[in-house]
């Protein structure tokens, strides 16, 4: 799903598709977070503890911190946001819990945006990241924070076609078992952003250099498409 944010004008490929979202599944409740901070609930320097059911080495470095260990809400949240920490995800959302995540999906108008397996669209998920660039649902302050962490993100998948000096806010997912690869973000092509997301489940026969690359085409053919359009 690729859509210009100055027009709302969009193009997709199966944007209602359902697929498991990997890491994607973090944002709704890294957003959750920044309004509980935003409100006042937290603080960014509240610390939070790692239990053993937080722990999860398969994304990020937190989970090889002993039991016990004291983190700042704000030091997880970068972790999350920039890595894709699978620990920090959990000690968020154990200490969180459904009810902010909700609360966040309902206000923002992303009523379907799971289904009962936790699945998501293309289209659904474009509209998360919509959000944040209109500052619909957090303030301007704490959407900016988010978006300039997502653009520390390393510059894989999608971001393989997009300049180094354009910058890319978005939120990568992989599930290597299920063969699901995954990106979403904000390409900020001066004058001219637009969003994209693309979920994509591989053949088990594909070998990784054939998702980098059809990750690659597809972001050096919508930048292309962009970058050349005619504004007048």
């Amino acid at each position: 799903y690729i859509e210009a944010l100055n027009s709302g004008a969009n193009i997709s490929y199966n944007q209602d598709y359902r697929y498991y979202p990997a890491s994607l599944i973090k944002m709704p409740v890294a957003i959750a977070t920044v309004k509980m901070i935003e409100d006042g609930k937290w603080h960014w320097d509240d610390k939070l503890v790692i239990f053993d059911e937080d722990l999860d080495t398969g994304f990020g470095n937190v989970g090889e911190n002993p039991i016990g260990t004291r983190m700042t809400i704000e030091e997880l949240l970068k972790e999350l946001l920039t890595k894709s920490d699978n620990t920090a995800y959990k000690m968020l959302l154990r200490n969180l819990g459904t009810g902010p995540v909700n609360d966040f999906l309902v206000n923002a108008g992303l009523d379907n945006f799971f289904d009962k397996e936790l699945n998501i669209t293309a289209k659904e998920y474009t509209r998360l990241f919509r959000s944040l660039y209109t500052s619909s649902y957090l303030t301007r302050e704490y959407s900016q924070r988010i978006l300039i962490w997502l653009s520390e993100s390393e510059r894989n998948y999608l971001g393989q076609g997009i300049p180094e000096n354009v910058v890319y806010s978005h939120k990568f997912g992989e599930n290597v078992e299920e063969y699901i690869f995954a990106d979403s973000g904000i390409v900020y092509l001066e004058n001219r952003p637009y969003l994209i997301t693309v979920l994509y489940k591989a053949d088990p026969n594909e070998s990784r250099e054939e998702i980098d690359d059809f990750f690659k085409k597809i972001s050096q053919t919508t930048y292309d498409y962009f970058y050349n359009f005619n504004l007048k």
